[in-house]
């Protein structure tokens, strides 16, 4: 057999097809853009969940970030005030 088809799942009128009639095969159309509609919403809406986590995430990091630099710095003037009372108390004042 030299013969190819495709198979439906739903029965077609071939000539409202043709004829560009809304039938079935309009509805059909119409339920496909629907449902792309809704993937696009659905990714849309899991796309500002991540966004809202990648925030939270650089939140985190930025508040750590000024924690441990505040801790440094902290350290550091713990230390130039150490030696600035050294150097006092050398002077004899």
């Amino acid at each position: 057999m030299r013969r190819f088809g495709v198979a439906f799942r739903e029965r077609v009128s071939i000539i409202g097809l043709l004829a560009g009639d809304s039938g079935v095969v309009a509805l059909g159309r119409q339920q496909a853009a629907r449902k792309r509609e809704d993937r696009k919403r659905d990714a849309a809406a899991g796309s500002g969940l991540l966004k809202r986590i990648e925030f939270l995430v650089f939140f985190a990091a930025g508040a750590a970030a000024t924690f441990i630099v505040a801790d440094y710095v902290g350290t550091a003037l713990q230390s130039l005030d150490k030696a600035e009372t050294a150097m006092a108390s050398a002077r004899g004042g």
